[in-house]
């Protein structure tokens, strides 16, 4: 036992636990990263790419996504310009 605490107290006094667990904690922090960039990816699939054509919110703007899409992003374009300011 006492020689574990003597190999522990001179890891710690040479940096190397303090390295290793360092090393662990990036590569924790980096899976974590990526596990939540992904999760972003997933929820800007489902809800942002095309609306929701059933929702009853706004019939005409899910009639014109339905029936004449070129003119239903002519006027998303320009709705989200005037709101912006641009």
């Amino acid at each position: 036992m006492m020689n574990y605490c003597r190999v522990m107290k001179q890891a710690l006094n040479d940096g190397v636990l303090y390295k290793v667990l360092r090393r662990f904690y990036f590569r924790l922090f980096l899976y974590l990263l990526v596990d939540i960039f992904f999760i972003f990816i997933i929820i800007h699939d489902l809800f942002f790419i095309e609306p929701n054509e059933a929702s009853p919110a706004n019939v005409d703007a899910a009639k014109m996504f339905r029936e004449n899409h070129e003119k239903f992003d002519e006027m998303a374009k320009r709705s989200v310009r005037k709101t912006l300011g641009l």
